[in-house]
């Protein structure tokens, strides 16, 4: 079998509690940081994620090198810096392949959410039964979080897995959706699963160089991965793959100047909690209004755990695009990402209710 040109690269990056970051005034859990985690990285381009013969393995020879475009949704436009991989194949015939280590939750829920009205539309306008044409659960048994198919293209493929998401289109009729799910699980299944860093800003590069060194002061102040212990967060998600890291904001890419705290299990499943020191109340409301829609937290989640959970907080909040839980408390707010892990919202209430009592 042709491996695919994806290594992992075991680097070391400053984990939680390192360096200039002090813990929270209240009590810090032990054993909540560690010198360093290993992290994966990505390829150079997009069409790094895969070996064009495993493409010509699965969907058809290829007519020509692999090209970087815009995105899957942007084929025809060339892009070096672009999203996606085109590959052109004999016969007219062309597949693109595109790469999301964010996980594209909103595009998951918001494609599905549209999918579905088109459906609802087309029975409408033909008279069909509801029952006749009820949107199909797409299957998720070979080894996805969820699948789906993509608003454009044809024969469109896109799982996640965690925190990572795959799409396949063809660009012609004459490539099934068989073929476009099985790229996308070959290239699922040769991805380290580690994490994967922040990429580097090429314009913070740039200033740096002309400045003759760092213009970003290092992390400083409280250390987000102090609010959640390593056996508190594997308490609820598992045993995790390496210790709590410091996470790009909304993201789980490693940065050991972000303000983020990311709990990794494997496959690919990441907790992210951002806390907010100050400026919550604020902060709190922007979101609410962002999400169009609250909700008590505790409302949500089973008996015991509200219970244990109850008077932790003034005021929560959840958004329905993405999935991520808001906690209040006096001026301080936790941001909680747990679509992508391996807990549901109970386990990821019960974490914030440890965060917040640390908070």
């Amino acid at each position: 079998m042709t491996r695919l040109r994806m290594a992992a690269l075991v680097v070391g990056i400053g984990a939680c509690g390192g360096g200039a970051a002090k813990s929270p005034d209240s009590e810090s859990p032990s054993g909540a940081t560690s010198a360093s985690v290993p992290l994966a990285t990505a390829p150079a381009s997009a069409c790094g994620w895969v070996a064009p013969e495993v493409v010509a393995e699965i969907v058809g020879v290829l007519s020509g090198e692999p090209r970087v475009v815009r995105s899957i949704e942007r084929p025809g436009q060339p892009d070096s810096a672009g999203f996606a991989c085109r590959y052109d194949l004999e016969g007219g015939r062309a597949v693109v392949l595109q790469v999301d280590l964010g996980g594209a939750i909103i595009e998951e829920r918001v494609g599905g959410a549209m999918i579905q009205q088109f459906q609802q539309a087309a029975r409408s306008m033909t008279g069909a039964p509801d029952d006749t044409v009820a949107p199909r659960p797409e299957a998720t048994s070979r080894g996805w979080d969820h699948s789906g198919t993509l608003l454009s293209g044809y024969a469109t493929f896109t799982g996640r897995l965690g925190h990572m998401a795959i799409s396949v289109a063809s660009l012609t009729p004459d490539i099934d959706r068989a073929g476009t799910a099985a790229l996308a699980e070959r290239v699922r299944d040769a991805i380290p699963d580690l994490p994967f860093p922040l990429p580097p800003d090429p314009d913070l590069a740039a200033l740096e160089k002309e400045m003759g060194g760092p213009v970003l002061d290092p992390p400083s102040g409280p250390d987000p991965c102090a609010l959640i212990s390593p056996a508190d967060a594997e308490a609820v998600l598992g045993k995790l793959v390496v210790p709590p890291y410091r996470s790009a904001e909304g993201s789980a890419l490693a940065d050991p100047a972000g303000s983020a705290c990311a709990y990794y299990t494997k496959g690919h499943r990441v907790l992210v909690v951002l806390p907010r020191w100050d400026s919550g109340q604020m902060l709190f409301r922007m979101a609410e209004g962002l999400n169009g829609t609250t909700v008590a937290a505790i409302g949500q989640v089973s008996g015991e755990v509200a219970d244990t959970l109850e008077g932790s907080w003034d005021a929560s909040s959840a958004s329905g695009v993405t999935g991520k839980l808001y906690f209040l408390k006096g001026d301080r707010m936790l941001e909680v990402d747990y679509v992508t892990s391996s807990t549901d919202m109970a386990g990821a209430t019960r974490l914030a209710g440890i965060a917040m009592k640390r908070l």
